[in-house]
């Protein structure tokens, strides 16, 4: 299996076992992914960004269908933006946290190990 799929795999399974306790959990397991597989990953910010991406997408939207999108149009309404645009800053904003550590975790681990940083 290519590294970069196990990587995904160990991020959101990871991620998912850790998310009852606080919100930016998930940013460990990235980090650990993007420091053990330093010398295998490629682009360890897109690998922890969509990795993060995609489960927040399976968390927040199962929970918007089950209450009909109220809470979503409530909120968006507070800030006065469309709902979608609010589930997009929900999806964002932790993706680019998850990407942050992976490639914080592999530019720690090639720096241990003595690689190039690139």
């Amino acid at each position: 299996m290519k590294s970069w799929i196990l990587a995904a795999i160990i991020i959101v399974g990871a991620s998912w076992l850790m998310l009852p306790w606080v919100w930016w959990i998930f940013a460990l397991p990235a980090l650990a992914v993007g420091f053990a597989f330093a010398a295998k990953l490629r682009y360890p910010f897109l690998l922890g960004l969509c990795a993060v991406a995609v489960l927040h997408l399976m968390l927040v939207l199962p929970q918007s269908y089950a209450n009909d999108h109220m809470l979503l149009d409530r909120v968006s309404q507070m800030f006065d933006i469309p709902g979608w645009g609010l589930l997009a800053i929900t999806v964002i904003v932790p993706a680019l946290l998850g990407g942050l550590a992976s490639w914080s975790g592999a530019s720690l681990g090639k720096a241990i190990r003595k690689e190039k940083v690139k």
